[in-house]
């Protein structure tokens, strides 16, 4: 009976020896090789003013940032002002008409509601 037959693996023959002992601990493995390199020289690196500015808008970075990054609250452009009015312009007329829809279908609802408490005392 073979070594598969009895469930075992038979390992492939291997062409390259194996180093020396010696020569396998002077040199220690590293996994990652230029991985671990290139990590270090991220963490020595400054930082991304892009990335602190955004961190602090949304309240992760320090609170002198957070301040920097704010715009103050007159500085938009009068162009973004013109499109904002219209913005807010076309969402009041739209509530105006949701509020018209809605209470339309409240009398609709009472009607109906009046109609059948009638034809049901009949």
């Amino acid at each position: 009976m073979s070594e598969q037959e009895r469930g075992q693996l038979a390992l492939p023959d291997v062409d390259e020896p194996e180093a020396p002992a010696t020569e396998r601990s002077a040199k220690p493995e590293q996994p990652f090789g230029d991985l671990s390199e290139a990590a270090r020289g991220v963490v020595h690196e400054p930082a991304d003013p892009r990335l602190e500015k955004h961190l602090a808008r949304i309240g992760l970075g320090d609170a002198e940032a957070a301040a920097a990054a704010r715009a103050p609250a007159g500085s938009v452009e009068p162009g973004i002002a013109g499109q904002l009015a219209e913005i807010k312009a076309s969402v009041d007329q739209a509530n105006a008409r949701l509020r018209t829809l809605l209470w339309t279908v409240v009398v609709l609802v009472a009607a109906v509601a009046l109609l059948a408490v009638l034809v049901i005392s009949r």
